[in-house]
């Protein structure tokens, strides 16, 4: 397992305004795309509670990594525009270093949306 599986929930900087603008969206599409995996996570974090990873995670990282990977170049700048704010300090990310950051992110706010959800679910 690499390192960036390991650390998927361990608290990422949640998504900014203009961040949310551009992946919430697809976020949703990813959700209804995975239902069954998204009911398993659900359903984990309602029997689990609080965990710093849940095994049902695992399953949307293929998927977050080609919805990352499929966004238009202008939507990628302004991540990448987002990412330099965040980190005045740094270089310029490389593309797959923005990818990867923002994999993390989308799979902590899955993890957060879950949460609420589970909270929500009267029926299994």
């Amino acid at each position: 397992m690499s390192s960036r599986r390991q650390t998927a929930n361990l608290n990422p900087p949640r998504l900014k305004p203009a961040e949310r603008a551009i992946l919430s969206s697809r976020l949703q599409v990813l959700i209804r795309q995975n239902s069954d995996s998204w009911s398993q996570l659900k359903r984990e974090i309602f029997d689990q509670g609080f965990q710093v990873q849940y095994e049902s995670t695992l399953d949307f990282f293929a998927p977050v990594e080609r919805m990352l990977a499929a966004l238009p170049q202008a939507e990628l700048a302004a991540l990448a525009h987002q990412w330099q704010e965040r980190h005045p300090d740094a270089s310029s990310p490389t593309t797959k270093h923005l990818q990867d950051e923002y994999a993390l992110v989308l799979l902590e706010e899955l993890v957060a949306r879950a949460r609420i959800a589970s909270n929500k679910t009267s029926e299994w």
